[in-house]
């Protein structure tokens, strides 16, 4: 059972490298399945997807780093996380290149340029519920206002409702949507929705 006072002091801080197998195993959760499939086709001998999953959030750059996450940490643990940066252009060429799966984020990432763009966000399971999201969500906030971006944006997919609930909550509305590839990695097979504020 979660303690409601620990709930209530965790520390929401920059994620660091020492965080990169727990960033990983929440983007997994997030991504219903999609980045272990990514990751599995990086894998090297011996190496596990999640294990691609750490190495990568260990970097200095790219989208998925260390450097665009927060966490909330709880007793020493992470216990949710939320992964956002300014979103760069996307071209034409990059989501012809783009495996069926992951075409239709991209086609919406490419409607909203220079956008403070949520990638990913997780709680643990234990945690949910509890508030640690809204003090996420209220963290990026004030990094997109660092940023110079005034206007952020999130993808959800459609067959989580309660995602959806919680980002309109939250002050963002309905800009567009694509249908999902089918594929046995995924867990969600309707649509992904493009949610903006601002």
């Amino acid at each position: 059972m979660v303690d409601v006072a620990q709930v209530e002091d965790a520390m929401i801080r920059p994620a660091t490298p020492s965080d990169a197998r727990s960033l990983a195993e929440l983007i997994e959760i997030a991504g219903g399945g999609i980045p272990g499939w990514l990751w599995s086709q990086m894998a090297e001998p011996g190496e596990t997807p999640l294990d691609v999953g750490e190495r990568r959030a260990r970097r200095e750059q790219g989208g998925f780093s260390y450097r665009h996450a927060t966490v909330a940490e709880i007793g020493g643990a992470v216990a949710g996380m939320i992964l956002a940066y300014r979103l760069d252009p996307v071209d034409e060429e990059e989501i012809a290149a783009a495996p069926d799966l992951v075409r239709p984020f991209l086609e919406l990432e490419r409607e909203v340029p220079g956008s403070f763009y949520i990638n990913a966000f997780a709680v643990y399971e234990p945690y949910r519920g509890r508030g640690l999201g809204t003090r996420l969500v209220e963290a990026t906030f004030g990094h997109a206002a660092q940023a110079g971006c005034g206007t952020l944006s999130v993808q959800y997919f459609s067959q989580n409702p309660r995602a959806g609930a919680f980002y309109e909550r939250h002050g963002f509305r309905f800009l567009a949507e694509r249908k999902l590839a089918a594929h046995p990695a995924c867990r969600y097979d309707d649509r992904t929705v493009l949610l903006v504020r601002g």
